[in-house]
């Protein structure tokens, strides 16, 4: 056998090897959720964080999960902030209703019992 020969086996060989690690990749490499025209709906779903995204594949809004707390984000179609409802580190929700700028036009903190 040749060294062109033993080029050509070891080649054929590390591409079969990597064509399999891909198809096993594929199959049984992790879990794949995708949209159907019949789903079959689930009583829970669990995850740390949601982004809808529009038809170009642009975030357009974010339900997450932070350190201090849930938070719900929608944002315009150039990724801008437009409305938020956070509940901050201390329990408290806090909706942020911002401009087109974004520059904030109305916050509403929660101030507690009765105000």
């Amino acid at each position: 056998m040749n060294r062109k020969e033993l080029w050509l086996i070891v080649g054929v060989s590390l591409t079969s090897s990597l064509a399999t690690l891909g198809l096993f990749m594929a199959f049984w490499g992790g879990q794949t959720v995708l949209a159907s025209d019949n789903p079959t709906p689930q009583k829970e779903v669990r995850a740390q964080k949601f982004v809808l995204v529009d038809k170009n594949g642009k975030d357009r809004a974010t339900l997450d999960v932070a350190d201090d707390g849930p938070a719900l984000i929608l944002v315009d179609k150039d990724g801008k902030p437009h409305a938020s409802l956070i509940l901050n580190g201390s329990g408290s929700p806090v909706t942020d209703l911002p401009d087109k700028n974004p520059k904030p036009r109305a916050i509403l903190p929660d101030y507690g019992e009765g105000r």
